[in-house]
């Protein structure tokens, strides 16, 4: 875990995007679009070159069949609530650590990585063959992680949905039928 830092934090250029959208036959403004929503305009990591990370406590939780629930009640709990995630990087980094330290791969699936807050669990759909292979390469560079980024549409079925421009259904599939209400 410790070694996973930007090797560059070059931003995105418009050109990547633009090659990026032509690859899903989608408009540059309709990727860009969805990239900022779900991500942001950031490069994914923070000041010290690490991923930015989101762990879902939930999720692992779930992907654990609650067996950290008692023991670890920080990091695994039935029920998503934003009001107890951590504030700073450092804080919510030190969530994926603890819970990776109990269950690897259950910890790497249940976090959102990088500059579009992909959920670990996506890492076929995103082109990999293993969550380790997909985190580490989404730490190597902001140019990885809009390539894994632009594969995971086309695996789940939501291309069309960026080609009509239609949010809503993108949101849904990308954030799951609860998307409207953290939205």
């Amino acid at each position: 875990m410790a070694t996973l830092r930007a090797a560059s934090v070059t931003p995105i250029t418009r050109e990547e995007y633009a090659a990026a959208a032509a690859s899903l036959q989608v408009e540059t403004e309709a990727l860009c679009a969805a990239a900022f929503v779900e991500g942001g305009r950031g490069s994914g990591y923070d000041a010290s070159g690490r991923l930015l990370v989101l762990f879902e406590p939930h999720v692992f939780s779930r992907r654990t069949n609650r067996r950290y629930d008692v023991s670890h009640p920080t990091i695994s709990y039935p029920a998503m609530d934003s009001r107890r995630y951590p504030r700073t990087q450092d804080e919510r980094w030190e969530q994926v650590v603890a819970a990776y330290e109990l269950a690897p791969n259950e910890a790497l699936e249940s976090t959102s990585w990088g500059a579009f807050q992909l959920m670990g669990y996506n890492y076929q759909g995103a082109g990999f063959d293993t969550v380790q292979a997909f985190v580490t390469a989404l730490s190597r560079s902001p140019q990885e992680q809009l390539a894994a980024w632009t594969r995971w549409p086309t695996a789940n079925g939501l291309v069309d949905e960026l080609q009509r421009k239609d949010w809503a259904g993108f949101a849904q599939g990308y954030n799951g039928p609860g998307y409207a209400a953290s939205n």
